[in-house]
C-alpha cells in the first residue's frame, strides 16, 4: 500500500502542471459550461498564450543548463519594433522580419557572451540588458508605437487556416520541434548533461559554453518569432509590449516542471503551464458576475499573481545586489588606480571619489527597492478600501474578499 503511494506522489510531482491544468478546465466547465468549455473558447485561450508559450519554450533551454534571461521580455518588443521600422525605411517585410529576428538573436547571444566571458551569472547579466534594450526600444520609437504595417501582415497573427488561428499552429509545431530537439537529438542530452553538472559535462567531452550558447542563440531566435507574431496580431510595433512576460514565461516553465537549477523539465510540461496561465488569464478578465465563479475565479487568479509574483521579488532583490555589488568594483578599481599614482594626495581624492561612487549605487539600489515595496504596500491599501489591486497581498486576502462581493 505505501508503494503505490508513493508511485501516486510521484506522479503528482511529474505531472503538477497537466493535473493543475484538468482541474481548472473542469471546474470552468461545471461553473460556466456554456461559455468556456466551447471549440471557440479554448482556440482563443491558446491563441492568447501563443506568443508567451514560443517565448516559454524559448527560455526553457536556457533554464535546462542552470541559466535565465530576464531580457526575453524586451527583446520581443524589440523584435516588432526593428521590424516595424525597417519595413518603413524601405526594405520588403520578410526581409525585415529576417533582419529583426536576427537582431533578437544577436542580442541573446551578446547576453550569454559577457556572462561566459566574464564569469557573471546570466540572471544578472540579462537584468542589465534588460535595461539597456528597453532604452534602445525608447529612443528609436521616441517612446511611441509604430504603425504603417502592410496589411498583408496581419495573417500572420489574426489568420486562421481550416477555423485554427495560425499562431496556435506555430506554435504547436515549434513545441514539436523542440520537443524533437530535447528529446532525439545529442544536442538535447547535452542541454539536459550541462544542466546536471557543468563538470560532469565537461569531463564527459561536452563543451559547456558552446552549449550553453546554443540554447542562448535558440532563446533568441523563438523570442523574436513570437515578437513579430505579436507585431502582426497588433497591426503595430510597440516598445511598451512584453511588459510581464518575462514573469510569466518563467512561472509557466517552472510550473511545468522545469528546474530554475537546470537539468530537469519536459516541451509538454511548458505548454501545459502556457495553458493554465492563460486560462487563469482569461478568466480573471471575464470577470466576477456570478456568484460561485467568482469565488473560484479570486482564489485561481491570486494563486497566479502570486507565482508570477514571486518572480517579481527576486528581480527586485537581484537588481539591489547588482548595484551593491557594482559600487563595490568600482570603489576597488578606483582604490588600484588612486595606488598608481605614486602620491598619498592622489591616491586619497582618487579612492574618495570610488567610495562615493560606491556609497551612491548603494543608494541608489535601496531607493529603488524601497520605492517598489512602497508601491505595493500602498496598492495594497487601495485594494483593502475597495478598489483593485496592482497584486494581491496573500491567496486568503483575494479570495475573503471575492466572497464578501458575491454575497
Amino acid at each position: 500500500m505505501s508503494g503505490f503511494v508513493k508511485k501516486v506522489a510521484d506522479l503528482s510531482k511529474k505531472f503538477v502542471a497537466q493535473i493543475l491544468l484538468v482541474i481548472i478546465v473542469i471546474l470552468f466547465a461545471v461553473l460556466e459550461s456554456e461559455r468556456f468549455f466551447t471549440v471557440d473558447n479554448i482556440l482563443t485561450i491558446i491563441r492568447q498564450v501563443a506568443t508567451t508559450g514560443i517565448v516559454a519554450l524559448g527560455v526553457s533551454f536556457l533554464m535546462l543548463t542552470g541559466n535565465l534571461d530576464f531580457s526575453v521580455g524586451k527583446v520581443y518588443a524589440f523584435a516588432g519594433v526593428a521590424c516595424a521600422l525597417l519595413y518603413q525605411a524601405g526594405l520588403p517585410m520578410w526581409l525585415a522580419i529576417i533582419i529583426a529576428v536576427l537582431l533578437c538573436v544577436v542580442v541573446c547571444m551578446l547576453t550569454g557572451f559577457i556572462a561566459l566571458k566574464f564569469n557573471i551569472p546570466m540572471l544578472i547579466v540579462s537584468i542589465a540588458m534588460m535595461q539597456v534594450v528597453d532604452g534602445l526600444n525608447m529612443v528609436i520609437t521616441n517612446g511611441a508605437t509604430v504603425y504603417g504595417l502592410p496589411d498583408s501582415i496581419k495573417f500572420l497573427g489574426q489568420g486562421y487556416v481550416f477555423g485554427i488561428p495560425l499562431a496556435v499552429i506555430i506554435f504547436a509545431v515549434i513545441a514539436v520541434i523542440v520537443a524533437f530537439i530535447l528529446n532525439q537529438t545529442y544536442m538535447g542530452r547535452y542541454f539536459f548533461a550541462v544542466g546536471g553538472s557543468n563538470d560532469a559535462a565537461r569531463l564527459s567531452g561536452i563543451n559547456v559554453n558552446k552549449v550553453k550558447m546554443i540554447a542562448s542563440v535558440l532563446c533568441g531566435l523563438l523570442t523574436g518569432i513570437a515578437g513579430i507574431i505579436m507585431m502582426s496580431r497588433s497591426f503595430s510595433g510597440s516598445p511598451y509590449s512584453g511588459a510581464t512576460l518575462s514573469n510569466d514565461v518563467i512561472s509557466a516553465a517552472v510550473l511545468g516542471g522545469v528546474s530554475i537549477s537546470g537539468g530537469t523539465g519536459k516541451t509538454s510540461g511548458v505548454v501545459t503551464g502556457v495553458l493554465v496561465i492563460g486560462v487563469l488569464m482569461l478568466v480573471y478578465g471575464s470577470g466576477r458576475g456570478k456568484k460561485g465563479f467568482g469565488k473560484v475565479t479570486g482564489l485561481v487568479s491570486a494563486v497566479y499573481n502570486g507565482v508570477t509574483g514571486f518572480f517579481s521579488d527576486i528581480l527586485s532583490y537581484v537588481r539591489l545586489m547588482a548595484l551593491m555589488l557594482s559600487g563595490a568594483v568600482l570603489a576597488q578599481v578606483f582604490n588600484m588606480l588612486g595606488a598608481t599614482t605614486g602620491n598619498v594626495v592622489g591616491f586619497v581624492v582618487i579612492a574618495l571619489i570610488g567610495n562615493a561612487l560606491n556609497l551612491a549605487l548603494n543608494l541608489l539600489g535601496c531607493y529603488v527597492h524601497d520605492m517598489r515595496l512602497q508601491f505595493l504596500e500602498f496598492f495594497g491599501r487601495f485594494y483593502k478600501e475597495g478598489g483593485k489591486s496592482y497584486r494581491p497581498l496573500s491567496v486568503e486576502t483575494q479570495y475573503v474578499e471575492v466572497m464578501k462581493e458575491d454575497n
